[in-house]
């Protein structure tokens, strides 16, 4: 195999140098990956010095596969700056192109292009345009007009991944220039913007879901780059440095969404309770907002359910003490357990220990050994007067003499 150059006239001087056309640099080379570049450039040296080449030596050369180094000749071909040719030695004279072979295993392929009746030709992007090559000029068109349109948006310089991952959306999209000129001066231009994944997120999620249209683009895109910003604004005040995780994106969410607080009201509240920890996170905030909006259970209500509990757990009629409350909480809030589950536990184990304690039954609910609050102890033994309520429920006061009265029996 032989590489050269596909001389468009008799004019054309080969001084010896190696370069490349600004054609190829502005509107091919962004979207050319690296081993494309390599197998292109190092293919033009050895045509322009009328080298001999084959596959594997320029797969040695490049340090790449020769699977990679046969896909990247194929993709030039396709762009119309190389073509795969039969010589005059060949015994038929008809070209070869990637089409004919791209079903063909890598090996054989390999053979074939390392056969010395195959000739690969470069061909100048200028001349080929100059002499009307429809294919080379769509090409450079789409690509033209993509690069202006980036270009006149971001106001600065795009790198050839993101010119890359754009005509990746417009090819999926169908050619949807004007989604993609919606979302990018929305962005880059309206919000002020500077982050390219972003953007890429957006475009993908429209890709997803298969959002063509426009209105719907721009409403949608307006709501979730303002949203991503309130999220970098939220962990900037408390102090953090990392972009918000999902989770706290979640709980962000619900603060604008579930309890319908507006973004000056949730900035405000994140300044008035932040000092109450050196720590502050969006979980702790969470919390706090939870608090204050959650409506809470009527307090005498719950009272007199702890109360109530308390005497079929003891039998005693002191008042209930924080730790027990907090214990009992736990059982309906943390636990999520119902009135007649924890009747229940209290029934088949407070009649089993003598002197039960709401610690005790706490153990038994959570199926460990170990009482679950060590400051909970029977109030006989603690050193301090608690006050006592009246008791006024029949019903308890006959639970109360049965479970005596089985006490006696078992003594």
């Amino acid at each position: 195999m032989s590489f050269g150059m596909g001389y468009s006239s008799k004019t054309d001087i080969d001084f010896g140098e190696t370069s490349l056309e600004n054609i190829f640099i502005k509107h091919f080379l962004p979207f050319a990956d690296e081993d494309q570049l390599k197998v292109y450039i190092l293919g033009l040296f050895y045509a322009k010095n009328n080298s001999g080449a084959t596959i594997s030596s320029l797969s040695e050369h490049l340090s790449i596969t020769e699977e990679k180094v046969i896909s990247a000749l194929e993709y030039w071909e396709k762009s119309g700056l190389v073509s795969i040719e039969k010589t005059v030695h060949a015994s038929e004279q008809t070209p070869c192109t990637s089409r004919q072979t791209q079903n063909t295993s890598t090996q054989a392929r390999s053979r074939l292009f390392s056969d010395e009746g195959f000739h690969i030709k470069f061909h100048s992007a200028r001349s080929q345009i100059f002499s009307g090559s429809r294919k080379i000029e769509s090409e450079h068109h789409k690509s033209a007009e993509l690069a202006k349109l980036v270009t006149s948006i971001k106001k600065k310089s795009v790198s050839s991944a993101e010119y890359s991952y754009y005509e990746d959306f417009v090819s999926k999209s169908g050619g949807a220039f004007d989604i993609l000129e919606t979302v990018l001066a929305l962005y880059y231009r309206d919000l002020g913007g500077s982050e390219f994944a972003e953007v890429r997120k957006f475009l993908d999620y429209t890709l997803q879901n298969n959002i063509g249209d426009l209105e719907q683009t721009a409403l949608l895109a307006r709501n979730f780059f303002m949203r991503n910003d309130f999220y970098k604004r939220v962990k900037l005040l408390i102090g953090g440095k990392s972009a918000a995780t999902p989770a706290e994106q979640t709980m962000i969410n619900s603060w604008l969404d579930e309890y319908h607080m507006s973004e000056t009201e949730i900035l405000r509240f994140i300044e008035e309770h932040s000092p109450d920890t050196n720590n502050p996170t969006v979980g702790f905030i969470n919390k706090a907002i939870i608090r204050e909006r959650t409506p809470h259970a009527d307090e005498d209500s719950q009272n007199a359910l702890f109360a109530r509990l308390k005497l079929e757990i003891t039998g005693s009629r002191y008042a209930v003490n924080k730790s027990e409350k907090r214990i009992m909480a736990a059982w309906f809030g943390e636990l999520g357990l119902s009135e007649s589950e924890v009747d229940e536990y209290i029934a088949k184990y407070s009649a089993t220990q003598r002197g039960a304690t709401v610690s005790f039954i706490d153990s038994k609910i959570r199926g460990t050994n170990e009482v679950h609050d060590s400051k909970t102890q029977p109030l006989k033994v603690r050193n301090k007067k608690a006050s006592a309520e009246p008791f006024e429920n029949d019903e308890l006061e006959k639970m109360l003499l049965a479970r005596k009265n089985k006490n006696k029996q078992s003594e």
